[in-house]
C-alpha cells in the first residue's frame, strides 16, 4: 500500500478486529469469563446459517480469539439485544445495538480518527442498514470498512491496555543540532475495560498455537 492508500482506503477488515467486538461483552457483561462453551452455528429468521470457519469444540473467551471464534461473537451480539439464542429467531436489531458496537469500535481507533498529522485521512465506510444479519457480520469485520491506520490505532491501543494514542510521522525537527520541536504523545481517549490481560492472552494464543500460527515470526 501507499502512504495514500492508507490514508484513504477502507477494506472490510474481517475478524482482525474481535479484539475489539469482544470487548462489547467485556463492557455489557454479556460473558462468563473462562466458561466454555460448544461452538456451533447460528439460524436466523429468513438468513442463511451463520458459522466459525469450522467446527472448534469447546471454548472460552480467550481460545474464543485463539480460534478466531464467529458464534461465540455472534452470541455476544444476540445477548446485546436482551435475548437468548433460540433456533430461527428474530433479533430485531436496532440503530442502538448497531452504535453500542461503533461506539466501542471508534474507542479504539476503527472508524474515528487516528488523530495523525497528515491531512485528507479517511474515517472509513459506515453501513447504512441495520438488520439482524448484519448486527452479526458487524461483530465479526464483516460489514463496516476501516483504513489500514485504523488497525494500527487499534493493535496499539490493546498493547497499551486500552490507553489510545494518537498516530504521527513526525518525530522530531532540527535546525542544526538544535532541536525545534519534538512530538510528545496525545492521549486521545482510554477503553473502559478490565479484561485487556485477557484479550492480550487470546490474540496472543493466535500467532503461537492458534490460526495465526506460522504466519509470521513470533518475535515480533
Amino acid at each position: 500500500l501507499s502512504k495514500q492508500d492508507i490514508l484513504t482506503s477502507s477494506f472490510t477488515v474481517g475478524s482482525v478486529i474481535k479484539g475489539a467486538s469482544i470487548t462489547v461483552g467485556y463492557q455489557n457483561n454479556l460473558i462468563d469469563r473462562g466458561k466454555k462453551i460448544n461452538d456451533s452455528c447460528i439460524k436466523l429468521y429468513q438468513v442463511p446459517t451463520k458459522c466459525s470457519y469450522k467446527r472448534l469444540g469447546y471454548i472460552d473467551d480467550i481460545t474464543a480469539l485463539k480460534t478466531s471464534s464467529n458464534y461465540y461473537q455472534f452470541l455476544i451480539a444476540i445477548k446485546l439485544t436482551n435475548q437468548k439464542y433460540k433456533y430461527n429467531m428474530k433479533l430485531n436489531a436496532t440503530e442502538e445495538h448497531f452504535n453500542i458496537y461503533r461506539n466501542t469500535f471508534a474507542s479504539f481507533g476503527l472508524g474515528s480518527s487516528t488523530g495523525i498529522d497528515l491531512e485528507n485521512e479517511s474515517l472509513g465506510l459506515k453501513g447504512k442498514i441495520i438488520s439482524d444479519d448484519l448486527l452479526l457480520n458487524l461483530s465479526i469485520g464483516q460489514y463496516d470498512n476501516y483504513t489500514p491506520l485504523q488497525l494500527s490505532n487499534y493493535i496499539n491501543t490493546i498493547a497499551t491496555q486500552g490507553k489510545r494514542y494518537s498516530l504521527h510521522y513526525l518525530k522530531e525537527i532540527k535546525n542544526n543540532n538544535e532541536n525545534i520541536y519534538t512530538y510528545n504523545p496525545i492521549l486521545l481517549n482510554t477503553v473502559e475495560n478490565s479484561d485487556f490481560e485477557r484479550i492480550t492472552k487470546g490474540l496472543k494464543e493466535v500467532m503461537y498455537t492458534g490460526t495465526g500460527r506460522g504466519y509470521t515470526d513470533v518475535l515480533y
